[in-house]
């Protein structure tokens, strides 16, 4: 019996970066297998390699999280570009296997995409309400939201403001001064109207929570996630029923929690993958020998499970 350690070697990464994009090349036939009719294969792919690429550490997920991620964005008919909203590919780590797994996190556009796909909304709507905007709301039997956005017309700046880190909060810089809530409405086609408020202390709790409250959207685009936490709070009491805006919204709730990341995806999508890559399930993970001899062999970190057996069974052969 072979009993050879197996050690997870570090790689370059431009060499991480290239066998994670060859990867998506050999699969994309699966992926695109799942894709909303809507959206033009070729595009979805370019969108899904430019996000890889600028963003270094989804380089070292495992591959088969960064597979599922993309098939779930190809089933809801999310762009995973991070640029528009639509949805985000954010790398966490899992604290059982210590490996780096991709997640998709659906933006406040992609949400409401969803949500007007159902049919039943005539309109929906998220907006970030700043410091000098005239704002109020009242809720009751007698609703009342009014935002007017702050319009400088005198050039004069607004004093710079921090967050509650003390540091310059994105965007707290332009005219309208700090951000101090957020908030999203609906109009449903039966008339009915409704609409969720929360101040930037409500927004900040949440983004506490979220196992990327220091990395992805949440800093690089502050703003289009204080619009997504009413916008997603407003959906969950709306009266709609599609299943994709569900799906969506379970994604949610996985990145709020310390859940193992385990994307949905459909049956059908999740079984083809999980043939070709030999895996179960997104965490999949190889064990190691911490102190390995010097006849280890010695693998690439990102390479899955069916790779290591491969190598193994070819040590096997020769020895």
């Amino acid at each position: 019996m072979n009993t050879k350690a197996v050690v997870v070697a570090e790689e370059a990464p431009k060499v991480r970066l290239d066998r994670m994009l060859a990867l998506i090349e050999a699969e994309q036939a699966k992926i695109m297998a799942s894709l909303a009719a809507d959206i033009p294969p070729k595009r979805f792919l370019a969108v899904a390699r430019q996000a890889i690429t600028r963003t270094p550490r989804l380089w070292e997920c495992t591959p088969a999280s960064i597979l599922y991620a993309l098939t779930a964005a190809a089933e809801l008919g999310l762009e995973p570009s991070g640029l528009m909203g639509s949805a985000y590919l954010v790398p966490y780590k899992n604290r059982h296997t210590q490996r780096y797994e991709a997640q998709l996190i659906p933006g406040y556009r992609g949400l409401i995409g969803l949500a007007r796909r159902s049919g039943e909304v005539r309109t929906i709507e998220a907006h970030v309400v700043r410091a000098r905007d005239d704002f109020m709301f009242e809720y009751g039997s007698e609703q009342v939201l009014r935002h007017v956005p702050f319009v400088n017309l005198t050039g004069e700046r607004a004093e710079p403001t921090v967050d509650d880190r003390g540091e310059p909060r994105q965007g707290a810089l332009l005219d309208g001064g700090m951000y101090v809530a957020a908030y999203a409405f609906a109009r449903l086609t039966s008339g009915e109207f409704q609409f969720e408020v929360m101040d930037v202390a409500a927004i900040e709790a949440v983004r506490k929570r979220s196992k990327a409250a220091d990395d992805g959207p949440w800093v690089t685009d502050w703003a289009e996630m204080a619009r997504k936490t009413p916008t997603r709070r407003l959906l969950k009491y709306l009266p709609l029923s599609v299943v994709d805006l569900q799906r969506a919204l379970e994604l949610e709730d996985m990145a709020e929690s310390d859940a193992t990341t385990d994307v949905k995806v459909s049956t059908p999508a999740r079984n083809a993958l999980a043939a070709s890559l030999g895996v179960t399930a997104p965490s999949d993970a190889v064990d190691v020998t911490p102190e390995a001899p010097d006849d280890a062999t010695v693998v690439p970190a990102t390479w899955t499970a069916e790779d290591v057996a491969d190598i193994l069974a070819e040590e096997a052969d020769r020895g």
